[in-house]
């Protein structure tokens, strides 16, 4: 596995005209500086996982052997682009370590990435709406017929349509146009080429949650910087153009469960229930880590089905409590399903994923009853068992 791993990784530095071998050495050695400013590192999420390097490492805490991970969803030859490692920090001390890395790098040597906001669908149509004016409507549009307006426009998945869409349709995503926006619209005599005009444009600058881009020597070779609204040190360039002129991005993320765990240790140091002479890694390594976590003990699994404890990561919503009542996960692959399910919608009027999940969990004869249904045959039906039985007829993950 590390050969191959190694391979991926000398192709896409071939590819690409730069090793990027040192990038995992670069991760590591920050692995251990976040331990040492007294935060915890997350087990790892994501496709990194999948890389048994990044385990051997002590980037990430999940053995993918064990766990049989696929590493070429990390990174893979047939994608030739930079590797992607989110990592989890403690809110708490993201300001002192980023401190430790400019001192070590120096003052403009970690720079974080920009973002940029730009005008969507509602916010371009009450922007128009505030600013027009004509001899027929000198005083504009009045806010109440703009709020309406704004309420006309379908959503989907949580997103709105875009304004084309909604004037002109889209045939391939089957949206018709919608006739009581244009015939409301069409009132005031250029008011919707103004609305075309303002929907996505820039508006707001920002700065990416967690990513971070590491230079060597400076950062005008590549890039030019700036003060996010906050004060921070950003580039003046969002993520993909920076990537394009040649940095890196380092995603650092925080999660507030760091704190809750950290916080957690030291009121069990103070009441001896854990040892004082350890430090916050050995209680960890010793205690918490992944692969000396008892996950055979019906406690655990109990108290994330029944919502006792009091934070889980993921699963700390609304949504996300629910999802784990329904579907009473047993270990951490149903988990990781549950965490992917409660985020999918169904088709309209139809079962959702989650509630087939849960159906086929119970009772698997269901699968076997649709798959011959459908005309497969018994050698078609063992072709897919191996996809299909473990994750109970609903694959959710991009893997599968």
């Amino acid at each position: 596995r590390i050969e191959i791993e190694a391979d991926v990784i000398r192709t896409i530095s071939e590819k690409l005209g730069n090793c990027l071998f040192s990038y995992f050495n670069t991760f590591q050695h920050y692995i251990d500086l976040f331990w040492e400013c007294g935060s915890i590192v997350g087990p790892g999420r994501g496709s990194a996982v999948g890389f048994l390097t990044n385990y051997l490492l002590g980037i990430t805490q999940l053995d993918p052997i064990k766990w049989n991970l696929d590493y070429w969803r990390f990174l893979n030859k047939e994608r030739i682009e930079l590797p992607d490692i989110d990592c989890d920090l403690t809110p708490s001390k993201r300001k002192f370590i980023f401190k430790k890395i400019r001192e070590e790098r120096g003052e403009l040597n970690l720079i974080q990435v920009a973002t940029f906001g730009t005008e969507g669908t509602r916010s371009a149509i009450l922007t128009a709406c505030r600013g027009y004016r004509s001899e027929e409507y000198p005083a504009g549009v009045d806010v109440d017929i703009a709020q309406y307006m704004t309420s006309l426009i379908p959503q989907e998945r949580g997103f709105l349509w875009p304004l084309n869409d909604v004037v002109n349709g889209n045939e391939e995503k089957d949206r018709k146009p919608i006739r009581a926006f244009i015939e409301e619209v069409n009132k005031y005599d250029g008011l919707l080429d103004i609305m075309f005009s303002i929907e996505g444009l820039v508006c707001r600058r920002g700065q990416h949650a967690s990513g971070v881009i590491l230079y060597n020597k400076e950062p005008w070779e590549t890039s030019a910087i700036m003060k996010s609204p906050s004060g921070d040190l950003t580039t003046q360039f969002d993520l993909h153009m920076d990537e394009c002129l040649g940095d890196v991005k380092y995603d650092f993320l925080v999660t507030e469960i760091c704190d809750k765990i950290i916080n957690c240790i030291n009121l069990l140091q103070n009441d001896e229930v854990l040892p004082k002479n350890l430090s916050l890694r050995e209680v960890y390594n010793k205690y918490l880590h992944p692969e000396v976590i008892d996950l055979n003990d019906n406690r655990i699994w109990d108290g994330l089905s029944s919502g006792t404890v009091m934070d889980v990561f993921q699963f700390n919503s609304d949504v996300g409590l629910q999802a784990a009542k329904s579907i009473k996960p047993k270990n951490p692959i149903e988990m990781m399903m549950a965490n992917s399910l409660m985020r999918l919608m169904g088709e309209k009027d139809k079962e959702r994923p989650i509630d087939r999940y849960i159906q086929l969990k119970n009772n698997m004869d269901k699968w076997y009853r649709e798959v011959k249904i459908r005309g497969l045959s018994e050698q078609e039906i063992k072709i897919l068992e191996p996809y299909y039985l473990p994750r109970y007829g609903t694959p959710a993950m991009q893997e599968d």
